[in-house]
């Protein structure tokens, strides 16, 4: 669906990306939003503080300010006067993403009920303002209808919410495709806050939040250059087959960037999503692996001896008897707002020498 850049990200880049992004919105238009690592979405600024959003669709939308006279010659856009005031998130992730944007009162309606790790949003299910729709997989479309969003943020590519799109034009309630999880670069994931920030009129706030990240993670690897890799195993059980991250996978890229050589890195090298594999033949690659990141969390395998129950032949790999199995934290898929602090936990699993003094945020040790 895309292609990548491949040119790597300097440590100076991230101050010329901050400059950039000063002159970029200026008024007099024909600058685009500086987007390093993702070329499924653009932002164009116009002239007399216009622009124009494309999303991963290839749709348009046209962001005016109130009162102004919409430019002519985008008939095909949709026009948000003033930016997106009632927005609805299907992705718990989208949410994730407009959390350092501080744009809360935009929130109208989500499509989790409970378990936010955002005050902002339980408050808001609570009082009122903020309205739960249904599932992402059954939503209440005449809940949607009386919400009246401008805009819903929904999702294509491998998982796309094809139910939810279908009904919204039926409905002609416009919607926008953010496919953040698409990317093959955890970098070009952090950019989607630019591409949602800037239907709020943060485009500026993005920009510098995102340049902080990449920021972040330079600083990391800087941190540990030189350090010895050890190899890393990721996957999950469920019903029996094992659920891999492909080596084109931004998985792939994070623990790469955190200074670990992921055993599977050969694995569908082109593919940005994940393979399923039978135990035994994830089993014949484990038992290369030094460590062990299981891709769930505690809810679903608290200890050891749950993850024996899904996978015997588990009991006498190195990464199992060494203790040296990983998992997420129960926020980990919400917090997208924190990818870079994801990574940087990586680096700390890989290289608990160069971290001693640093607690982990979004990854937990297996109980035993």
């Amino acid at each position: 669906m895309k292609n990548k850049k491949t040119a790597m990200l300097l440590l100076t880049m991230s101050f010329t990306a901050a400059a950039f992004g000063l002159t970029a919105f200026a008024s007099e238009g024909g600058n685009m939003m500086d987007v390093e690592y993702s070329q499924a979405f653009s932002v164009e600024y116009l002239d007399n503080d216009a622009k124009l959003i494309t999303d991963a669709e290839d749709q348009q939308f046209l962001i005016v300010p109130e009162g102004t006279e919409t430019p002519e010659g985008y008939e095909n856009a949709t026009v948000l006067e003033g930016g997106a005031k009632k927005a609805l998130f299907c992705s718990t992730t989208q949410v994730g993403m407009i959390a350092p944007l501080d744009v809360w009162d935009c929130v109208a309606g989500v499509t989790q009920e409970s378990d936010w790790p955002f005050d902002e949003v339980t408050a808001g299910l609570e009082d009122g303002s903020i309205q739960f729709v249904g599932s992402s997989y059954e939503p209440d479309f005449e809940a949607i209808q009386a919400l009246d969003p401008d805009i819903v943020f929904v999702y294509t590519g491998t998982s796309a919410q094809t139910n939810i799109i279908e009904k919204l034009d039926e409905l002609d309630i416009p919607y926008a495709v953010d496919n953040e999880y698409m990317e093959d670069d955890f970098r070009g994931r952090m950019e989607w806050t630019k591409f949602l920030g800037s239907f709020f009129n943060k485009d500026q706030e993005a920009v510098d939040y995102v340049n902080e990240q990449f920021e972040a993670v330079k600083e990391m690897q800087t941190a540990i250059e030189g350090a010895e890799q050890p190899k890393v195993a990721w996957g999950m059980v469920y019903d029996g087959t094992v659920y891999v991250p492909n080596g084109g996978s931004y998985v792939a890229k994070e623990i790469e960037a955190a200074g670990g050589d992921y055993v599977f890195k050969d694995l569908e090298p082109d593919s940005t999503s994940s393979s399923q594999l039978s135990l035994e033949d994830f089993y014949a690659k484990l038992t290369e692996a030094d460590l062990w990141i299981y891709s769930s969390n505690m809810l679903y395998v608290p200890d050891y001896a749950s993850l024996f129950e899904l996978m015997p032949l588990a009991e006498d790999v190195p990464a199992v008897t060494e203790k040296k199995v990983w998992q997420f934290s129960v926020d980990y898929y919400m917090r997208t707002d924190k990818t870079e602090q994801q990574v940087i936990d990586l680096a700390k699993i890989f290289h608990p020498d160069l971290f001693e003094d640093q607690d982990l945020i979004f990854y937990n040790a297996l109980a035993e």
